[in-house]
């Protein structure tokens, strides 16, 4: 897949506005190679609506001031909903021509989810044939964005004096990145991205820029937060700088102390985070009978836990690992874990068009 850009090789500005963070990178593309050309995190103040026009107003200020403090080249913009704003839906089709599958699940999505086209934005991933009994089936997943959340979110972008060339969807720009990072075809390996945010974790299986499984699960830094600050009764901002502290450093007694009794809280949380993937790749053996997938890949502003990846590999058996260091120049060099940057960095890399509805929704 080759990404058509202006002369200047600047491609646009990848926005990623979490719950509790705001991520904005640009990247250039030299032949095959990528490089990280500038870049912008800040965090969503704790009084923000969650929310809304209001939302969206008091944000303005916070990004504006994000955009102006890099060189970023360009006005144009991909962006993306939080995830938690978008509805995720398996179906199960009968095999059809390519032509005739958008209108059939835009026919499933009105007549038996009641998501009509003056209320909703739908597109899809194409994951692939599955068996269902004695028949080969289309295993859909079903993407859904309310308009007015739509609108709201470009009208933003619009006062900020951004361009937008795309609203993606999350699982779109993961497995974009992923594809970037081994290079896509049929040979790429399988591969499972666990994106842990503030709000919730998504699941993803993907192999060669293609979505085969999506899934949200109520588990997110929220919750750990909630979890520690009862177990310390402290609050959750105070529970929240206990949690974020890099493993003791330079922590005397009583730090060590709230680490370990933090650990401890959020550990049931992390056990079931890894119960609930293991039963993702459950359902993904079961629906996809063949490879498994070659290993997880952690993502995420919440990434970074103590014992997650011991957690993780205890509760699914799978190999964890997290992205590959280097595979864009100057990654290493972002503010935070790389893990934090993953959708930003993917939206960055989307193309200016697209023809492979079955790879990107939008």
């Amino acid at each position: 897949m080759n990404l058509q850009l202006k002369k200047s090789g600047h491609g646009p500005i990848g926005l990623d506005l979490g719950a509790h963070g705001i991520r904005l990178v640009q990247l250039q593309r030299r032949d095959a190679h990528w490089q990280v050309t500038a870049s912008a995190a800040g965090i969503v103040p704790d009084d923000t609506p969650e929310d809304g026009a209001a939302r969206s107003e008091a944000l303005d200020p916070v990004i504006r001031e994000l955009i102006g403090s890099a060189p970023f080249v360009g006005r144009k913009v991909v962006s993306c909903l939080p995830a938690t704003l978008t509805l995720y839906k398996n179906l199960r089709l009968p095999r059809m021509p390519p032509d005739e599958l958008r209108s059939a699940v835009e026919w499933e999505a009105s007549d038996r989810m009641d998501l009509d086209a003056q209320t909703y934005r739908i597109q899809y991933f194409d994951a692939g044939e599955v068996r269902q009994g004695e028949e080969m089936r289309e295993e859909i997943i079903l993407v859904a964005a309310a308009v007015h959340e739509i609108d709201e979110h470009v009208e933003l972008l619009k006062r900020l004096k951004l361009e937008p060339q795309a609203i993606d969807a999350v699982p779109g720009a993961l497995a974009r990145l992923i594809e970037r990072q081994d290079g896509g075809g049929d040979d790429a390996p399988i591969r499972v991205v666990l994106d842990i945010g503030y709000s919730s974790s998504k699941v993803m299986i993907c192999r060669g820029g293609r979505v085969l499984f999506f899934k949200l699960i109520d588990i997110g830094g929220r919750k750990l937060d909630e979890t520690v600050a009862g177990r310390l009764s402290v609050s959750a901002e105070e529970a929240s700088n206990v949690r974020r502290k890099s493993n003791g450093d330079d922590g005397g007694l009583n730090q060590q102390i709230n680490e370990q009794a933090s650990a401890e809280a959020y550990g049931p949380l992390v056990s079931e985070l890894a119960r609930e993937v293991g039963l993702c790749l459950r359902y993904y053996s079961v629906t996809f009978r063949g490879e498994r997938p070659h290993d997880l890949i952690v993502v995420g502003g919440e990434s970074s836990l103590p014992q997650l990846q011991e957690m993780l590999v205890a509760g699914t058996g799978t190999q964890v690992s997290g992205l590959k260091p280097g595979f864009v120049e100057g990654i290493d060099g972002l503010d935070g874990t790389v893990g934090s940057w993953a959708v930003a960095l993917g939206l960055a890399m989307r193309q200016p068009s697209t023809r492979a509805a079955r790879k990107e929704a939008a």
